[in-house]
Formats: structure tokens, C-alpha cells, sequence
């Protein structure tokens, strides 16, 4: 007999080394600014927004000689089939809307600084997106809109488990990247 919860999706959270990312951990309190999601089915791919819009993060791709590592924590969570397969396809609608879809600065200053709930359609920012698969697929079911999630909001979810904690490279050699 299958277990409940036999399927795993993936939270990866990066800092990057920019300004904004460094006033971004100082207000927040926290290492990480930038969040992505991913299938457990693959640990080199996941899925986000940054300025250029959405997209389809390759961990791989920061394994660039002369490229500092960017530091990064991985966290798992269990969830049941039917929940992996609305995240599947969730993700999988982003993919083909892609050119449609923008990044927002002003809800994620909105968010973060003021509280405040703004949503633009078909704009997003990281932990907006995050939170937004999520909600579609009923793993987060509280009132809290997603656009004012934050990334350290998904090291608090039932069940999550952080399983790597260091860099981008370590990440790659931990689970065996090309």
C-alpha cells in the first residue's frame, strides 16, 4: 500500500549577491531572497520569476568557472500524488504562458515593506509565485494572500525539511548535477 505522502516537491532559496538581495536579508531578517519550487523527480530544475519574467532555473548553470557559489538551502516537502500531479501541472500552464507573464517590482515593495496585498495579473516575484502554486494546489490554505509571502514563510510549512544547506556548487555535488 502507497504512503499518503509519496511524492516530494522542493523549495530552493538563493542568495544572490547584489545590492537589492543584500537590503532585501537585512529587512527581512533572512539569508535567503529568492525563492524557486521544483519536482523531486528533478533536483536541477526549478521554477521562479526574476526580472526578465518566468523562468525555468537549471542549478547547473551557476557552476560557471570564476563564479562565486551563491549560498542556498533546499528544503523538502512531502506531499500526496494528487497534490505533486496539480503542481505538475500548474507549473506546466506557467511554462506555456511564459510570454505573458511579467515580473513586479511594485507588489513585491508593496508586500515587503507596506503589507500590502497588491496583485497585478500576470505578475509576479518570487515568493509570490511560490506561494501561488501552492495555493492552487491546496498546500497552503490559510488567508494570507500569496503576494505577501516571503521566502523564509516556506521553512515554515508542515512538513518541510531543509536537506542541503551551503552553495549553488555544493548543491550540484550533493546530488550528482551535470
Amino acid at each position: 500500500m502507497p504512503h499518503l505522502f509519496d511524492r516530494k516537491i522542493t523549495i530552493l532559496l538563493t542568495q544572490y549577491p547584489t545590492t537589492m538581495a543584500s537590503a532585501l536579508c537585512w529587512l527581512t531578517d533572512f539569508p535567503y531572497t529568492h525563492a524557486s519550487i521544483g519536482l523531486s523527480e528533478d533536483r536541477n530544475t526549478y521554477y521562479s520569476f526574476v526580472k526578465k519574467g518566468f523562468i525555468v532555473e537549471k542549478v547547473t548553470r551557476y557552476n560557471k568557472p570564476g563564479r562565486a557559489p551563491f549560498p542556498c538551502a533546499l528544503y523538502e516537502i512531502p506531499v500526496p500524488e494528487r497534490m505533486y500531479q496539480t503542481i505538475k501541472a500548474v507549473l506546466e500552464d506557467f511554462v506555456q504562458r511564459k510570454a505573458q507573464l511579467r515580473y513586479t517590482h511594485r507588489s513585491m515593495l508593496l508586500s515587503l515593506l507596506l503589507y500590502i496585498p497588491y496583485q497585478m495579473e500576470d505578475r509576479y516575484f518570487c515568493s509570490h509565485f511560490v506561494a501561488e502554486v501552492l495555493k492552487r494546489a491546496q498546500l497552503i490554505r490559510e488567508d494570507k494572500a500569496s503576494v505577501l509571502y516571503l521566502p523564509k514563510d516556506f521553512t515554515k510549512l508542515p512538513g518541510a525539511r531543509m536537506v542541503f544547506r551551503g552553495n549553488l556548487h555544493g548543491l550540484s555535488e550533493a546530488y550528482g548535477l551535470a
